[in-house]
């Protein structure tokens, strides 16, 4: 929930900061060269499609996990299943991600992300193996099979 909640006040601010660089377009300079340190040099059209498509696809995400996670505490069936999907496909999509990136663009920055993204992933998987295991199971078929 806390993730959703803070997802939300991120996509919000993608969205905002896109919003300003439309307002002031002497930005758009000053960001390409900061992002461009990164290795990411983007053109101007590119740098707002980014913002928009991260800020657009963050609140998404967000809105999903906040309905799934008031789900999964009340114990509904679907919401065992739905979290683990939602946890394998970020899974999914922060290796393609790292997959993705260019080693040479900044090697310490590349090697967080994969070390983050390592991390992250075993913690998934975690998570994804104790929402599988029999007691927890167990738990929302036994709370499904009360309401009924």
């Amino acid at each position: 929930m806390v993730a959703g909640v803070l997802g939300l006040v991120s996509g919000a601010m993608q969205l905002a900061s896109l919003w300003s660089l439309r307002a002031q377009p002497e930005l758009v300079p000053l960001l390409q060269e900061s992002l461009g340190r990164m290795g990411l040099n983007l053109t101007p059209e590119q740098l707002e499609q980014m913002v928009l498509r991260n800020g657009i696809t963050i609140l998404v995400v967000s809105i999903l996990t906040i309905g799934i996670s008031l789900a999964l505490r009340r114990r509904a069936r679907w919401s065992r299943k739905a979290v683990i999907s939602l946890i394998a496909i970020l899974t999914v999509g922060m290796l393609a991600s790292l997959v993705r990136s260019e080693f040479a663009a900044n090697p310490p920055l590349y090697w967080t992300g994969v070390t983050l993204t390592v991390i992250a992933a075993f913690i998934h998987g975690g998570i994804i193996l104790k929402l599988r295991s029999p007691e927890i199971r167990a738990e929302f078929e036994n709370k499904e099979s009360v309401r009924t």
